[in-house]
């Protein structure tokens, strides 16, 4: 009976640790989900925003530019241009959600690292693996929290 009691547990032990390694790797999709989209959502911002820049720093040599004087459309495109470029970085809130995505893959991947070293708040808890998913549980729910306060406050900016 007693052998029975180890192979038993020796096989429960087996069966969580690859629902442990199963977690860990939804955990690393989702990191590198979240770094995807980081990175998405800033090379957007910074290009466009490097766009506009140019175009308005252009926007003056021009007007006092001699040769470019017969082209009174050529600043007023550029205008245009710059108009276009901080409605949609703005529309689509480019550089919330660059910072949004930093933030959560940042604290799933401390979370991640203290989970595995075992430091912090999994330093002496007998239940780690359940407070690591409630942990990254509650980092992604916080997410979807932010998502709708900020989609909220560009309604209410938005209407008012």
């Amino acid at each position: 009976m007693k052998s029975y009691q180890i192979m038993d547990s020796y096989y429960l032990t087996e069966q969580t640790r690859k629902k442990d390694r199963e977690y860990l790797d939804i955990v690393s999709n989702y990191i590198k989900y979240y770094h995807k989209r980081a990175d998405g959502y800033r090379n957007w911002y910074l290009a466009l925003s490097t766009i506009k820049l140019v175009a308005l720093s252009v926007i003056p040599v021009m007007q006092a530019s001699e040769w470019l004087s017969g082209f009174p459309w050529i600043a007023a495109v550029a205008s245009s241009g710059c108009l276009f470029v901080e409605s949609v970085t703005g529309l689509f809130h480019m550089r919330d959600k660059w910072h949004l995505y930093r933030s959560v893959e940042n604290r799933l991947m401390s979370e991640e690292r203290q989970y595995a070293s075992k430091k912090g708040t999994y330093f002496h808890d007998k239940k780690r693996f359940h407070t690591f998913v409630e942990n990254v549980e509650h980092i992604i729910n916080e997410e979807g929290l932010e998502w709708k306060q900020m989609m909220k406050k560009a309604q209410e900016q938005k209407g008012g």
